[in-house]
C-alpha cells in the first residue's frame, strides 16, 4: 500500500522514488522532506521528516494531529476567493494554500490558472479546482 501525497511541492520526489532503493530499515529519515514523496510510498515504517522550510513544517505539523473529521468539514475555495477569506486554522489554511496551484515552489493563497482551468484527465470538459486540486475528493483522500 502506497500513500499519494497529501499536497504537490516543485521538485517533488513522489515520481522518482520507484527509482530509489527501498528502504533497509524500520524508519526512513527523509530529507528535504517537502511533500514526502519517498516516505509516502513507505507508510508502514516510522517516517521521520526533516523540513527547513517554516510553511512545509507548518503544514506536517498540522496534518500529523488533525483528525480526519476536522480534514472533511474543511470547506472549499472558489474562483476569485482567497485562502484569507477561510475561517480555519493556520495549518488547514497551508494545506488548502498548496493545493491551489499544485507542484509550485511557494504556496498560494487563490487558485492559480492550471487549478482553474486543468482539463480533467480523459475527460471531455473543464472542470474547476474544487474537484481536482481543493475539494470532496481530496478532503476524503488526504482524511483516509
Amino acid at each position: 500500500m502506497t500513500l499519494k501525497p497529501f499536497f504537490t511541492f516543485y521538485g517533488g520526489k513522489w515520481r522518482a522514488a520507484p527509482l530509489y532503493d527501498k528502504p533497509e530499515h524500520k524508519t526512513v529519515v527523509e530529507p528535504f522532506a517537502g511533500s514526502a514523496g519517498y516516505s509516502m510510498r513507505y507508510p508502514w515504517l516510522d517516517v521521520v521528516l526533516v523540513e527547513r522550510d517554516p510553511l512545509i513544517a507548518a503544514t506536517w505539523r498540522y496534518l500529523i494531529r488533525v483528525t480526519p473529521d476536522e480534514i472533511l468539514s474543511l470547506p472549499d475555495i472558489e474562483v476569485g476567493q482567497t485562502t484569507d477569506d477561510l475561517d480555519v486554522a493556520p495549518g488547514a489554511r497551508l494545506l488548502i494554500r498548496w493545493r491551489c496551484n499544485g507542484r509550485s515552489a511557494t504556496a498560494k493563497k487563490s487558485l492559480g490558472f492550471w487549478a482553474r482551468n486543468r482539463k480533467e484527465a480523459g475527460g471531455s470538459g473543464w472542470k474547476t479546482a474544487g474537484q481536482l486540486n481543493w475539494g470532496t475528493r481530496v478532503r476524503e483522500r488526504i482524511a483516509s
